[in-house]
């Protein structure tokens, strides 16, 4: 199936069109339609009016002259490719074309067909690209504009380019006043040095792919929020610059949440200890009955050959916790241990020591 090319052709010399229709087939794989005018207010009437694919262009016409021709064709249609035709072998104005914006830059009379159609067909390919990278630049803004997390981009020297709802929502500016990140990070952070150079260093002088740290920031609204921050580069600029993307993550309800647990599990192990230790003065109670009754030829009253057959509790440790009997104590005192038999107690001073 033939690929069909509609070109625009603006030039005020017949003889010159007619050169470019010999030379751009009619028919083949890839055919050429074209059109002629011979003023610049006739082109952009004709494009306002017709699909345009690619406009060969005169820069001398009678309505206009140089490469102000080439910027008022640019500014009417910005998406047409235009390959510009000249009659002077002028390397300056070429670079200056190019630079405008003009896909290639032909001279008049040493273009032969071949060559004109390749310049037709690479400037077509050129717009494809240059299409195709627009469209997945338009794909990766929408990607960080509706991330559900907080996403910024910025240059290396502070400059944001893009900020994601999530973090104007999460921090309560618009993208109008968040400025630059040192502004962000004085309002957030209350000094002008704290993400920014620190990320700036970890990633491009210490030459690391990722930067990572909690802080803790204040919103617009005056509420702090804690936040997983980690930043990577991304390449150079065109203008030499850095790119830097930044993802924060908000963590404040997680971190509130550790921090609960921890408390608990600090009051926790208090609690075991204090538990552990009247459990121990207990036990050290128990054998100094035991021992006792063995004084006085009587059976002791509690088995305690678990504690006996080990190391004896150290002094220390019927010194663990508090006096009296506690909760633990009254539970213990009601278990089998402490139920002794009567007869097996013995009477007076030594009844009353061994309760």
């Amino acid at each position: 199936m033939s690929e069909e090319v509609r070109i625009l052709v603006v030039e005020d010399n017949p003889a010159d069109t007619d050169l470019i229709r010999e030379a751009l087939p009619e028919t083949g794989p890839v055919s050429f339609r074209i059109e002629s005018v011979a003023r610049l207010a006739e082109a952009l009437a004709r494009m306002a009016s017709k699909a345009i694919d690619l406009i060969l262009l005169d820069l001398g016409l009678p309505d206009s002259h140089g490469l102000q021709t080439l910027q008022k064709l640019r500014q009417a249609a910005p998406d047409i490719p235009v390959v510009v035709l000249t009659g002077t072998d002028d390397q300056e104005l070429a670079v200056a074309a190019v630079r405008d914006g003009a896909q290639d830059y032909l001279i008049k009379g040493q273009a032969s067909g071949s060559f004109l159609v390749r310049a037709a067909r690479y400037a077509l390919e050129r717009r494809k690209a240059a299409e195709a990278l627009r469209e997945s630049e338009e794909r990766f803004r929408r990607a960080i504009t509706d991330s559900p997390f907080p996403i910024l981009l910025h240059a290396d020297d502070g400059t944001i380019l893009q900020a994601s709802n999530s973090w104007c929502e999460s921090t309560g500016y618009t993208r109008e006043e968040l400025g630059t990140i040192a502004d962000w990070t004085e309002r957030a952070y209350g000094d002008r040095k704290t993400l920014v150079q620190a990320e700036i260093d970890a990633l491009y002088k210490l030459d690391r792919r990722k930067y990572e740290g909690d802080y803790t920031i204040r919103t617009k609204s005056g509420d702090t929020r804690v936040w997983e921050f980690s930043s990577a580069p991304l390449g150079p600029l065109s203008d030499g610059r850095r790119l830097v993307i930044s993802m924060a993550m908000d963590v404040t309800e997680r971190r509130q949440a550790e921090t609960a647990l921890q408390a608990k599990n600090e009051e926790l192990l208090r609690f075991n200890q204090a538990a552990v230790g009247r459990e121990l003065r207990m036990v050290e109670l128990k054998r100094q009955v035991n021992e006792l009754c063995r004084q006085m030829g009587k059976p002791a009253p509690y088995p305690l050959d678990f504690a006996e057959a080990g190391a004896q509790p150290s002094a220390a440790a019927g010194t663990v916790g508090p006096e009296g009997a506690s909760s633990t104590e009254a539970d213990l005192s009601e278990g089998p241990y402490f139920k002794a038999n009567p007869t097996n107690v013995p009477n007076g001073a030594s009844r009353r020591a061994a309760q």
